[in-house]
């Protein structure tokens, strides 16, 4: 008996991250008590493309395509946009939030990133996830007879993004 108190006393106490599947974990630290498992092996958002264009002077918008590649989970994320110059050189940073149903892919943009000089390229990167697992119906909108240009209104040159959007689900949104 003081053999078992004595390991009690200095046995490490389960925890949702003590590599172990205990205290009603559904598998090794998740589910139960801890955060779902389908959180816990939610992969990375895949980023397809991102682009810069000039818009008016001195300024530039950017865009990206990112996918949420799982099935059960979508999420807040933040990300950062990165205007580049030559050598890989940082000439603006642009950070912002978006959110992603599951299996579902989104267009992140944003517009008038003052530079001084013309960008080479842009990257985008996701970061900071906030997975909450997606129960019911998620919403199914389409974009078609998408059209981004750049037009000029009063002397000024400005970004317009023109689409159609169609809900394809049996909910108001």
């Amino acid at each position: 008996a003081l053999g078992y108190f004595g390991y009690r006393a200095i046995a490490p106490t389960a925890s949702c991250e003590d590599n172990r599947q205990n205290q009603g974990e559904a598998s090794v630290d998740c589910g139960g008590p801890c955060p779902s498992c389908l959180i816990k092996a939610a992969q990375s958002p895949r980023v397809f493309w991102a682009r810069v264009v000039p818009g008016r002077s001195g300024t530039y918008d950017v865009a990206a395509e990112v996918e949420n590649i799982n099935s059960a989970v979508g999420g807040t994320f933040d990300y950062e946009f990165q205007l580049l110059g030559p050598g890989g050189e940082v000439l603006q940073t642009r950070r912002g939030r978006s959110f992603f149903y599951p299996n579902n892919t989104i267009h992140a943009i944003e517009v008038g990133i003052p530079a001084r000089r013309t960008p080479l390229e842009v990257t985008f990167t996701p970061h900071d996830v906030q997975w909450v697992v997606v129960e019911g119906i998620v919403p199914d909108l389409i974009a078609s007879n998408r059209d981004y240009r750049v037009e000029e209104r009063d002397g000024i040159r400005q970004s317009v993004v023109a689409s159609r959007i169609s809900n394809r689900t049996i909910l108001d949104i």
